[in-house]
């Protein structure tokens, strides 16, 4: 059993308060002896691996299990960009369950099918799910509940640390000079094709490029290039001339196949500030709704049509009609959108840089 200061503190008339989870209304003496062994751990991650090799009292297997179902709801809320419900959780914990909550690492599945493994901070990070306001976003929201913790900034920057590890920046600039040469490879088949069959190996050999990017467990760096989107929707302007122009057969498969491809791909947070109208977004600095779903109010952000049968087109201008100076509003548009999310995420890279330089020489005793 682990012997950190910090443990897991559970009661066993409830685990969260308001009685959102009661699991017990009077605790027998069995019960007693079970909240007494849980709180001598660390993490559920222990206890689990206590109970796989040599503890076998149901009751405690039970009430481990259903701390854990929360825990990884939680994570799921975060990975969904469901704020309100993540909070709610918070809000609603046992207090001496917080630090275990806004620090336990777990394995979650976002609508991109990508599996992550962290705690909810890091995946919030990862995610880019920062605010381009003085609202907050989830990142915002979750660094707010940390901070008010014991050693909470420390915490902070410790998990900032493991999630943007020395090297990474090197990694994904591979993975942007990579993603980069895939995107001008489907572009330049799209431009050489004489009917829709020419270009549907290479549009699937593409889309098999996206997909492979979802295998594996990503444990650090952010989830998403969104540097990607950004150049498909450059080389749309820069073809679309080329491509015949509005509604012709280049542009539609451009547009629904590559760019709606890559929108398959987008993080929950991204998905839902498309909904809302990266214009909107930016010169509004409004808190996203939340909602992921489109203009109609019926489909939904990750339509299983996306990417097949049509793409999210979204813009923000005073012109009217379809055409090449909308489109040109939404490269604009998102153009704002991305500048204000990265310029949010170097500020935080740049407390969070600083922050470890200093705790790093404490230890050194600089």
């Amino acid at each position: 059993m682990a012997s950190s200061s910090s443990k897991l503190s559970v009661t066993s008339s409830n685990l969260f308060s308001n009685n959102t989870t009661a699991f017990f209304s009077i605790p027998s003496l069995q019960e007693l002896v079970v909240v007494h062994i849980i709180n001598q751990y660390d993490n559920v991650e222990a206890i689990t691996e206590d109970l796989n090799a040599y503890i076998d009292i149901p009751i405690l297997k039970t009430m481990v299990v259903q701390l854990q179902t929360q825990l990884n709801l939680f994570l799921g809320h975060v990975a969904a960009g469901a704020l309100k419900q993540a909070e709610d959780l918070i809000i609603k914990a046992n207090p001496k369950l917080l630090p275990a909550l806004l620090s336990y690492k777990g394995l979650v599945v976002d609508d991109a099918g990508r599996t992550i493994y962290g705690t909810a901070w890091q995946i919030a990070l990862g995610a880019k799910d920062v605010s381009i306001g003085k609202h907050e976003e989830m990142v915002e929201m979750i660094a707010r509940y940390i901070k008010q913790l014991l050693n909470g900034e420390e915490m902070l920057t410790n998990q900032y640390t493991e999630q943007f590890p020395a090297g990474y920046e090197q990694q994904e600039e591979k993975q942007r000079k990579n993603d980069l040469a895939a995107l001008e490879k489907i572009f330049y088949a799209i431009m050489q094709s004489k009917n829709d069959q020419n270009c549907e190996i290479a549009i699937k050999e593409f889309h098999d490029y996206l997909k492979k990017q979802t295998e594996g467990v990503i444990t650090t760096g952010y989830h998403f290039n969104d540097q990607l989107f950004t150049k498909a929707l450059k080389l749309y302007d820069n073809y679309y001339h080329q491509f015949g122009g509005y509604a012709k057969r280049k542009n539609n498969a451009a547009a629904i196949k590559v760019i709606g491809g890559i929108e398959c791909y987008f993080t929950a947070c991204l998905a839902q500030a498309a909904s809302d109208g990266f214009g909107t977004i930016v010169d509004e600095k409004k808190q996203l709704s939340r909602s992921r779903l489109l203009s109609d109010g019926e489909t939904p952000f990750f339509h299983p049509s996306l990417g097949v049968s049509h793409f999210v087109y979204n813009y923000y201008t005073g012109g009217s009609g379809p055409g090449y100076a909308l489109w040109r509003g939404m490269t604009t548009v998102w153009l704002s959108y991305f500048k204000q999310k990265r310029q949010a995420c170097s500020a935080i890279q740049s407390h969070y840089a600083g922050i470890s330089t200093v705790f790093l020489g404490r230890r050194r005793g600089e």
